[in-house]
């Protein structure tokens, strides 16, 4: 009785402590124009890929998230998730793009968001980048990569999954 009793106490801790995962159901795939917009703006050597989009939001933002991949890194390397945020009416091709973490600050010259990532969409944009985070994209995903010998995807692309070595 005492095992089942610390073994169910063991549980319920453990399971209070675990933090949940944000989302990745909702969001869209962030087209390669508005990359290549945000991406105008880095100030380190890197690319943006595997970028997701949510909104607008009820405050009226749409959100966008990418994973950083820095010149040098191996293909499959999961990179720094950063969010940026456009205002309501704004092109997502533009140039109205706000930095909303602390690292799209630093990664890039947009001007700082007035919210952090705790506003709404921005976590669940963020969700969705984790989700596919250090996957190549599918090249009929705008990315305009081609699938590596050996690199292993996490998701389905419409010829393939993985490249024979």
């Amino acid at each position: 009785m005492a095992v089942g009793l610390v073994t169910a106490m063991a549980a319920l801790i453990l399971s209070a402590c675990s933090v949940p995962l944000p989302s990745s159901t909702a969001c869209d795939q962030a087209t390669e124009a508005t990359l290549q917009a945000v991406q105008s703006k880095l100030n380190v050597n890197a690319t943006l890929r595997n970028g997701r989009s949510v909104g607008p939001t009820s405050n009226g933002w749409t959100l966008v998230s990418a994973e950083l991949h820095k010149n040098g890194d191996k293909t499959n390397s999961r990179g720094d998730i950063l969010t940026w945020a456009l205002p309501k009416g704004a092109s997502t091709t533009g140039a109205d793009f706000f930095a909303v973490d602390s690292k799209a600050r630093s990664d890039s010259t947009w001007p700082r968001a007035s919210f952090s990532v705790t506003a709404p969409g921005a976590i669940k944009s963020r969700g969705c980048v984790e989700a596919v985070r250090g996957t190549v994209p599918c090249p009929a995903e705008g990315s305009g990569l081609a699938i590596p010998l050996g690199v292993k995807v996490k998701r389905s692309c419409s010829t393939t999954t993985t490249q024979a070595p």
